[in-house]
């Protein structure tokens, strides 16, 4: 497995720490400035970082830091990292966040489609 990566990003940090803590075998590219270069964008024509080349993918590639992560805890069965059981696995795909505005929301994704959604709390 080969990272694709723009180090200082902090999306690309979550899946470098992310292989890492699974103790999985994987070689680092750093990507900077090459991200809209022909070759890169003939495996990834949205041009985001993080990239994993991977044997077994579809198109060979995948991006996305959630989207990757999930893929190798799928794939290598890293269920103390994202469990099967749907509700101990709701947890991980939740969060709290805080809006510009200072209002409190649940960040999740919708069960059926996984867009990214956000339900506004009450007021504390």
């Amino acid at each position: 497995m080969k990272l694709h990566v723009l180090k200082p990003s902090v999306n690309n940090m979550a899946v470098r720490v992310f292989v890492r803590a699974a103790k999985l075998g994987f070689t680092e590219d750093d990507v900077y400035g090459k991200t809209r270069t022909k070759e890169f964008l003939a495996m990834n024509p949205a041009h985001l970082t993080p990239m994993m080349e991977a044997k077994g993918l579809p198109k060979g590639v995948l991006w996305e830091s959630c989207a990757i992560m999930q893929y190798l805890c799928n794939k290598h069965e890293l269920t103390k990292f994202y469990p099967k059981v749907p509700a101990k696995r709701a947890m991980v795909e939740t969060a709290e966040v805080t809006m510009k505005n200072g209002r409190k929301a649940v960040r999740g994704k919708c069960s059926v489609c996984k867009t990214g959604m956000y339900k506004i709390l009450g007021k504390s």
